[in-house]
């Protein structure tokens, strides 16, 4: 009694239709709550996608990077320092022939000295090395699968192929990253490996200036090769999944639109066979807004179970692909599951289900009392 005191007949009539027709309402309520939970995991996944590699490719540097023609000294890296206004870490990056056992193979190798850009490095498993003359590397997660390396291991670098000495390297760490193959060393160490003393062959930026004028004048240093800002190259990243966020919001509303359209469908299907019943509620007084109540409440209970049912599998079904496409690339990351996006998905769904209830109520409104006689009447 409380419960029908507190809600409109018209509801609660509508909401007994939906429980009565149980078999149906389970199948509705299944079939769009997976719909509904692959798009917003596809949608999730997407965006975890984006965010790993923005940050991925602001950790490859610092506000910009330099690389060098040649080999260069500290005079040049104190002039990129003064024309940038900022701080200058030296870096040196080379193809270096790594040996875990198996044979060597060329890898890109980073020296870099412990600083502002090694502490930026995402490390998942191990340490990051804090000494510039330690014998030890940081690995990316795709050679330690290749290779078969684990933390503690040693692995032999070389600076060339044929190299007649090299050094021995301990594996500290893992490291994530958009670059596949590739490792970091301490800078002292690779200095030592190469021959290279006190040169880099690049540097790492830091500065206050914006992203133009930095690449401006850090062009004017002696020797260099090319320039990049980060800022700029989170852009293009941004620019690259313009395409892939088309697609998928158009999904979204293809999405809803089915709904909507399966959902008014069904309610009217059941407008029609409950066509004495409606011939009644007419004939006691019911017009377009009581029967407008009545179909909205159908349509609305099975979308909202339906969501309710989508919400917690999205992030199921997100997890088991983001490890499968883990394990394809050699890389983990962090499921994103935002608030926002969830909250855009419901919003969307709710605020278009209203319109399922258009055919049910133009399917209502045609019973009218003759009619339903008629109809019990051939029966």
């Amino acid at each position: 009694d409380v419960y029908k005191r507190q809600l409109p007949i018209s509801v609660v009539l509508g909401l007994t239709n939906v429980a009565r027709r149980r078999w149906s309402t389970m199948a509705a309520v299944i079939g769009l709550g997976g719909i509904f939970a692959l798009v917003l995991s596809f949608l999730m996944v997407h965006v975890t996608h984006r965010v790993e590699l923005e940050a991925s490719v602001a950790r490859m540097g610092l506000d910009a990077t330099v690389i060098y023609k040649d080999a260069v000294g500290p005079e040049e890296l104190a002039k990129t320092a003064e024309l940038a206004q900022g701080t200058v870490e030296p870096i040196i990056s080379r193809l270096a022939m790594l040996d875990a056992g198996d044979g060597p193979t060329f890898r890109r190798l980073i020296c870099a000295a412990p600083g502002l850009w090694v502490d930026k490095l995402l490390v998942r498993e191990g340490r990051k090395f804090q000494d510039p003359f330690a014998y030890e590397i940081l690995i990316d997660r795709w050679i330690a699968d290749e290779e078969g390396l684990s933390i503690g291991d040693e692995i032999d670098a070389y600076p060339y192929a044929n190299a007649p000495e090299g050094a021995t390297l301990q594996v500290v760490g893992y490291i994530e990253g958009v670059s596949l193959g590739t490792a970091v060393i301490p800078l002292e160490t690779g200095r030592s490996l190469f021959g290279m003393y006190d040169a880099a062959t690049g540097a790492h930026i830091a500065s206050d200036l914006d992203q133009d004028a930095l690449e401006a004048a850090v062009w004017n240093a002696p020797d260099v090769e090319s320039v990049f800002g980060m800022a700029r190259a989170i852009e293009r990243v941004e620019a690259n999944f313009e395409g892939s966020e088309l697609v998928l919001t158009l999904s979204l509303f293809m999405t809803i639109g089915i709904a909507v359209i399966f959902l008014g469908i069904l309610a009217a299907l059941d407008a029609a066979d409950r066509a004495p019943d409606l011939a009644v509620l007419q004939s006691i007084g019911w017009r377009d807004r009581a029967l407008l109540t009545l179909c909205l409440s159908e349509v609305m209970a099975r979308g909202v179970a339906a969501l309710a049912i989508a919400l917690p599998l999205a992030p199921l079904i997100a997890g088991w692909l983001m490890d499968r496409i883990g394990e394809a690339n050699h890389y983990q990351m962090q499921l994103e599951q935002p608030a926002w996006l969830v909250m855009l998905v419901v919003a969307l769904a709710l605020g278009l289900m209203p319109l399922g209830a258009l055919p049910a109520l133009r399917a209502a409104k045609q019973v009218t009392p003759a009619r339903a006689v008629r109809m019990l009447t051939r029966e």
